[in-house]
């Protein structure tokens, strides 16, 4: 299945596996409202994830307590090498993306909005409480 990157207007870029861009646009919607011409086709892929043993050790704490408040377990350890290479266009360039992100600013509340981020990756481990 191909995999497509969504480069919001506030400067975040998302990743998702999808059949098509429509598949795409319908999946991000879990994030906020994306449309065609923020949707690209990713050739290459990669990333290393390396779980943090104390924090899956507190979140089996937790579980056992019954408690729903559990943290994100997995750190990025790092990237494959095509993940640098600006011509695999995976990232866009810092030139892009200040851009955009001064577009955004600029828009102010008429811009599209992403929702969530980075400070809800917990929510994310609170509903897979089986990890």
């Amino acid at each position: 299945m191909p995999m497509y990157k969504c480069e919001w207007p506030n400067g975040d870029v998302s990743f998702v596996l999808a059949s098509d861009v429509e598949d795409a646009i319908s999946q991000l919607d879990e994030l906020g409202d994306a449309d065609a011409s923020m949707i690209k086709r990713v050739r290459e892929f990669m990333i290393d994830l390396t779980p943090n043993r104390q924090i899956l050790e507190a979140n089996e704490r937790a579980r056992k307590e019954g408690r729903g408040d559990l943290d994100w377990p997995w750190e990025l350890a790092g990237f494959g090498e095509s993940m640098y290479d600006p011509d695999a266009e995976i990232f866009p360039s810092d030139k892009a993306t200040l851009r955009r992100l001064r577009a955004f600013d600029e828009a102010g509340e008429e811009a599209p909005r992403k929702r969530g981020g980075r400070e809800e990756l917990p929510a994310a481990a609170e509903s897979h409480p089986e990890r």
